[in-house]
């Protein structure tokens, strides 16, 4: 009986050994991404591997033509359900720190209790054309690219706080002009902050002298309310007492500051030189590589900002709105539940080129390299032979020939590609990928992860939480897989890129006059 006793405490104790001074020992970092269509976390271990991954959906309203909002309340309440999610999930493991990524170049007015004053007017919006345009005229456009490395755009914070002045008494109710990854800092530590790689995309930011271009506020009548400017990788605070409660986080979880989402993916691409191109079809599709230096192009029509590593830049150029449009024109056509299998299959049975059909992909502006809110989205040569698979693969193909021009870009100012990251999976809509290697002439290497920014904020946790040898293990030892361009393929891109570049600037023509 004895015996007995002894194995059962022996068993037990084992146990308990096991939950409390292993698992527990194990460190884990959960890194939430607010993108511009859901909010995402996920946990990744010190082994580098994904622990635990969820995401709900958020909401854009445009009431008008070219107005784009979200509700930073919607933000919160749908990010305390994913991080209860993944902390129910993880079963009582603890997380060693946290990190916020998000979307860039939103607008948050809050007051003194931080209380939004309204929507966030986010990146997409252009409402503030007609103020772009006046800054243009008044200060100049390689100016202003010389000071902030952006070209002006009705996207950017400067030219949306001329239009807030002039149509709403909000600013005499504001403590703080907030970016979304900022008000979420906010709402989890009850700190005002911003990071560098927001601060940078509001063309009000100095990137080489890493400060607020005060005479740009002074001479425009606009209070400069933004907050305190820290490193990506600082803790900026700890999870407050009240949301570690409502979320059940054991102990007191650091905040690191974190940064805007495009930095944050070369992390999780493992990218580290200039050359080394990492390729994201978010919602808007983006090509960035590293800088050693804030270099400026002179054509302005690449931006520079900085990256979440301090001392460097990025070099990025973003194209055409790119799963955006993609989701839109999947629930338009009706094929929103066929699944990425079939509409893969289906679209490579569509002759290459789409016997002449053609998709300008300018439903919210464009940018690189045409940097014009006028464009509008359009359709060429369509005709009754042409189905929704036809339309689907003509949008493919229209953003393969933008990436095509935005790379021929960085060529002319003297940066050549080493490697072409593309942050989704390899075997996700295959077909596109061939025909963007194709029309690049270049080989793409895949990360294969399921969620490479909540990912890359994860890494970014670490390395604020003081494992930064672990961010550089990941980029050692990555492990991609690869699609080479299709050398027939090659050939039809070649004459059907002349014949899409003759018609955006015949349609810009158009739309500039219509405006």
């Amino acid at each position: 009986m004895w015996h007995q006793l002894s194995k059962i405490i022996i068993n037990s104790f084992s146990k308990l050994f096991i939950e409390h001074y292993i698992i527990n020992k194990l460190f884990m970092w959960l890194g939430l991404y607010l993108s511009t269509d859901e909010i995402v976390g996920q946990v990744v271990d010190e082994n580098l591997k994904p622990v635990s991954l969820k995401r709900r959906p958020i909401i854009t309203y445009t009431p008008k033509s070219g107005y784009a909002e979200q509700d930073p309340e919607e933000w919160w309440n749908t990010l305390l359900v994913v991080a209860k999610d993944i902390i129910h999930e993880l079963k009582g493991k603890k997380i060693s720190a946290i990190s916020v990524t998000s979307q860039r170049e939103g607008l948050v007015f809050v007051n003194e209790q931080g209380e939004s004053l309204g929507r966030c007017i986010i990146w997409m919006d252009t409402r503030a054309l007609k103020e772009s345009e006046y800054l243009k005229r008044r200060i100049g456009k390689n100016t202003i690219y010389n000071f902030t490395g952006l070209p002006i755009d009705a996207t950017f914070s400067f030219p949306r706080l001329l239009w807030i002045k002039e149509h709403t008494p909000i600013l005499r109710k504001t403590k703080y002009y907030l970016q979304p990854k900022d008000y979420i800092v906010y709402k989890l530590t009850g700190k005002f902050s911003t990071d560098p790689t927001l601060a940078c995309r509001t063309l009000l930011y100095d990137i080489r002298r890493l400060e607020w271009i005060d005479e740009f506020f002074k001479d425009f009548h606009i209070p400069n309310l933004f907050p305190p400017i820290v490193k990506s990788t600082d803790i900026v605070g700890f999870v407050k007492e009240d949301v570690v409660q409502k979320l059940g986080l054991k102990g007191n979880v650091p905040i690191i500051e974190g940064g805007g989402d495009r930095p944050v993916q070369m992390l999780a691409a493992g990218a580290k030189k200039t050359g080394e191109f990492v390729e994201h079809i978010g919602s808007v599709v983006n090509l960035s590589t590293i800088l050693d230096t804030p270099k400026l192009f002179g054509d302005s029509k690449i931006g520079v900002g900085l990256h979440v590593i301090d001392g460097k830049w990025l070099a990025e150029a973003s194209v055409s709105a790119g799963g955006l449009i993609l989701n839109w024109l999947k629930e338009l056509l009706g094929v929103e539940k066929e699944g990425d299998t079939l509409i893969d299959y289906n679209v490579s049975q569509v002759p290459p080129a789409c016997e002449g059909l053609l998709f300008i992909p300018h439903l919210q502006g464009a940018r690189a390299p045409w940097w014009t809110a006028y464009s509008k989205g359009t359709l060429y040569n369509l005709t009754l032979k042409h189905t929704k698979w036809y339309i689907i693969r003509a949008f493919m193909e229209s953003i393969s020939y933008e990436i095509k021009l935005a790379f021929d870009m960085f060529k002319e100012n003297e940066i050549v590609p080493t490697e072409i990251v593309c942050l989704e999976k390899m075997d996700k809509l295959r077909t596109w990928h061939i025909i963007k290697s194709s029309c690049i002439n270049f080989p793409y290497t895949f990360t294969n992860l399921d969620e490479p920014t909540s990912f890359g904020s994860a890494l970014l946790a670490m390395y604020g939480n003081g494992q930064k040898e672990l961010v550089n293990e990941w980029i050692r030892k990555r492990n991609f897989s690869k699609i080479e361009p299709n050398k027939e393929l090659i050939k039809v891109y070649e004459k059907a890129l002349s014949r899409y570049v003759k018609t955006v600037k015949y349609s810009l023509n158009y739309y500039k006059k219509a405006s």
